[in-house]
């Protein structure tokens, strides 16, 4: 049995909004794939026609430095974290909390976003975003909005 029947990969935020809404729930985004994945095999996860896949977004897949700030894309690998001279020159605690998420093949192709997201209680990417006093850019088809 199929664990989805469409795989999207849009290449803007806009795009990924519009194809999430045509079926709101019966679509999950992906992006490292490591818990929804084996969620959906072992029945933890609701039924999923569509997985939309945002790693072809670019600014979901970027690190930038800006003024002050980090900017990190919610599919940005944890080794891509790990990784960037930036985020060890700034955020040495988010780096460390990285480094105890799964092991090596799991930090190659997790990401950040999806350790948030899934929200587990020992979120070790969560803990140290809310350390740092991050926050998030989350975007609907009305706007994007910074939230803590």
């Amino acid at each position: 049995m199929a664990l989805w029947k469409k795989y999207l990969q849009p290449s803007t935020v806009e795009d990924a909004l519009i194809a999430l809404g045509v079926e709101p729930d019966c679509s999950a985004v992906v992006a490292g794939g490591t818990d929804l994945l084996l969620d959906l095999q072992q029945g933890r996860h609701s039924a999923v026609n569509s997985l939309v896949d945002v790693t072809q977004i670019p600014e979901m897949t970027a690190i930038q430095k800006q003024d002050a700030f980090l900017h990190i894309g919610a599919a940005v690998s944890l080794y891509e974290i790990i990784r960037d001279a930036s985020i060890q020159k700034h955020a040495q605690g988010l780096i460390e909390a990285c480094g105890l998420i799964g092991g090596t093949q799991i930090r190659n192709v997790a990401t950040l976003g999806g350790n948030v997201g899934h929200a587990l209680p020992a979120g070790d990417g969560t803990i140290a975003l809310i350390s740092m006093r991050a926050e998030a850019q989350i975007a609907s088809t009305e706007g994007r909005r910074w939230f803590p």
